[in-house]
């Protein structure tokens, strides 16, 4: 956050009080006491733990009466020496003290504090870790402080990191930087002064003689070298103040609360224009447009590629703090254009744009796709983050005009660039659109991989003026365009919201489709047997049929499924991919069992697969006899010697073995009464 004064001037608590002179008895009382106690001293020595006591010592001195100056000039009239220092007795280890904008700052484990002679701001961290304060500002004389530069905590709240940063025209700013899945309702800062949410988001913070006021937060997130905005506002309650924050991505890092740090021009004499930005993961600024002449960047610094003529795509680089890195040129005598840029996660930039004519890369090198004909192409251009050449292209019809307007890199590595066409063309070896050009300008989204090679491109309109401006891609690979638009959908598919006349802003969301293949091997089939096309997110479902005594398994790389009967129905397709089934002949279990008189072998349940048999030796016990009829479920089989071969095995089943007598004395049952 940044601090104002009431004036608006952002120099801190600019609210200087002149006092009229004082005369009577309480005021000499009031000296005495001030004298007593060691506050009478002057403004510049005073005590920030002390700082409530200090309009009641000066009225020591001066009387109630107040004057608010409104101007700077007038508080430098009147202004006390500035404040230099905390003089707290007994420093706590660990705090560091500089100065900013007319205040001493100091910064403990637990609170930072922004001081002048009129007042003390203390800004406490609730709930957060005891985390030290560090800054690379080399230390001060004893009793002095340094300009601040920067002060760091480190992990304040689990995943948080605070900030504090000099800034030009303020005391300080700010900024939250919170990690992947961390939680902002952490942040609690409880202060010492009356809060009050102001109408334009800001904080108004009342003391004794006067008030402060910290700036509305700003937040954002960076992803793939673009940054969204995310909705941010304080939350208060009484005197503790958190963030209250829209929707974002918590898989993404977030920034809270940035003030403004600087601005530059670059160019020649003549006109340049910039159209785009994007930021890498280091800070790292790169901006597209166009120039009509050749310039130098700081300390006459050349291109990394010379300007061609005409218009030229031109490319410029700057750190975080909007220092130059490099600028660089592309484009031949004629009219290029740079509309639009994204980064990858290598930190490889690609540019979308127009080229009137060809034009060669570096060392000579030939586009990727060739230029056709005449008049305006849409043009990729890929540099990596030094600006060095890696690849251009241009796709278009070969009479009228294509111009790319918008770019968007996917995590998968997907290159997707959108723009308009006034006629139809094929990709590369002829490849036809995906969906047919309609007519007039036709919205037009081109795709390709890292390397520039052609994946696929597609046209949607009407056959008046559509023309896609920009392109976005969400978490699902579904990718959303918008630009100008007449047209009423597909076969007259009735939009979302009704076209109102003219040239109305158009969204066109586009589903991506993959390609799913499904293989069967020895032992069954599988229906379809062809590879199906399938909408990002979907699920698609094949019958399997084993042949006889053949059992199904599923495998490939597709996302699992599930099967319902014979019918297996894959996960969310998110991807091109391959469900495989395999076929095995079924294995079932034979169980022996021996009765009375005698026993079998083996005598455990055995594992028999589909069409075949199994055998078991059957020993009578002395007096006794194997039975020659076998019972139990399985198939019936025959004897060779003391063994027994099962039929053939088709299903789970016993064999029960029985064994008779051979001899001995007769049995009888008497019955009597």
């Amino acid at each position: 956050m940044t601090y104002m004064s009431q004036s608006g001037r952002p120099s801190g608590l600019n609210i200087f009080r002149a006092f009229k002179p004082a005369t009577g008895g309480a005021t000499r009382r009031h000296r005495e006491q001030c004298r007593r106690t060691g506050f009478f001293r002057a403004l510049s020595l005073m005590s920030i733990i002390l700082a409530l006591l200090l309009p009641w010592c000066a009225g020591a001195e001066h009387d109630s009466g107040l004057m608010l100056l409104k101007t700077a000039a007038d508080a430098e009239a009147i202004a006390p020496s500035p404040v230099t220092n905390l003089p707290i007795a007994a420093p706590s280890a660990g705090l560091l003290q500089f100065t900013a904008g007319g205040h001493v700052l100091g910064f403990a484990a637990d609170a930072a504090w922004i001081a002048a002679g009129s007042h003390s701001l203390r800004v406490g961290f609730e709930g957060a870790n005891a985390v030290a304060p560090r800054s690379e500002t080399p230390a001060a004389a004893p009793g002095q402080a340094s300009p601040l530069e920067r002060v760091t905590y480190a992990n304040l709240w689990d995943g948080i990191t605070l900030i504090y940063d000099a800034a030009e025209g303020t005391i300080a700013k700010s900024t939250y930087h919170l990690a992947p899945g961390a939680d902002p309702a952490q942040i609690r800062l409880r202060y010492n002064a009356q809060v009050a949410l102001q109408a334009d988001g800001s904080l108004r913070l009342t003391f004794h003689h006067g008030w402060m006021t910290e700036s509305a937060p700003a937040a954002w997130q960076e992803a793939h070298g673009q940054r969204r905005p995310v909705d941010v506002a304080f939350e208060v309650r009484g005197q503790t103040v958190g963030f209250a924050l829209g929707d974002y991505d918590p898989t993404h890092p977030l920034t809270i609360d940035p003030a403004y740090a600087w601005h530059t021009f670059y160019g020649s004499s003549s006109d340049d224009y910039g159209y785009a930005i994007a930021r890498d993961g280091n800070g790292n600024l790169y901006v597209v447009g166009r120039s009509t002449s050749t310039w130098n960047g700081d300390n006459g610094a050349s291109p990394r590629h010379t300007y061609s003529g005409g218009y030229d795509i031109t490319v410029l680089s700057l750190d975080s703090n909007g220092d130059y890195r490099w600028h660089t040129f592309y484009g031949g005598s004629n009219i290029d254009l740079g509309h639009a840029i994204a980064l990858d996660g290598d930190d490889n930039l690609y540019v979308a744009g127009s080229s009137y004519a060809a034009w060669n890369g570096d060392n000579d090198a030939s586009p990727l796709h060739a230029y056709t004909a005449s008049s305006y192409k849409i043009t990729v251009l890929s540099l990596e983050s030094d600006g060095d050449y890696r690849w251009h292209t241009f796709y278009g019809n070969s009479s009228s005009g294509d111009d790319g307007y918008g770019v968007v890199f996917g995590e998968d590595g997907t290159l997707y660039v959108t723009g308009r066409s006034t006629s139809t063309w094929n990709g590369d070896n002829g490849a036809s659109p995906l969906h047919a050009y309609s007519g007039g300008y036709d919205i037009t989204v081109l795709s390709l991989d890292s390397n520039g090679d052609y994946y696929w491109h597609t046209f949607y309109g009407g056959s008046s003026y559509e023309i896609g401006r920009a392109i976005a891609l969400d978490g699902n690979g579904a990718l959303y365009v918008t630009g100008e638009s007449y047209w009423n959908g597909d076969g007259n598919a009735s939009p979302r919201h009704a076209h109102s006349g003219g040239w109305d802003i158009g969204v066109l969301a586009l589903v991506p489709t993959y390609t799913v293949t499904p293989t069967a091997g020895v032992g069954g089939s599988v229906s379809p047997n062809t590879p199906q096309t399938v909408n990002q997110g979907a699920t698609t479902s094949f019958t399997v049929t084993p042949e006889t005594g053949y059992a199904a398994a599923v495998g490939g790389d597709c996302p699992a499924g599930g099967w319902n009967g014979s019918i297996y129905t894959t996960g969310a397709i998110t991807a091109n991919c391959e469900v495989s089934f395999s076929f095995t002949l079924k294995s079932y279990t034979v169980t022996p069992v021996a009765g009375t008189g005698g026993s079998v072998s083996p005598n455990t349940p055995q594992s028999v697969t589909h069409g075949n048999t199994t055998s078991f030796t059957v020993t009578a016990n002395p007096g006794y006899a194997a039975n020659s009829l076998v019972g139990g479920t399985c198939p019936a089989g025959g004897w060779n010697g003391s063994i027994y071969i099962t039929g053939v095995i088709t299903a789970n089943c016993t064999v029960s073995f029985s064994f008779t007598t051979t001899g001995g004395n007769p049995s009888f049952l008497l019955w009597t009464k």
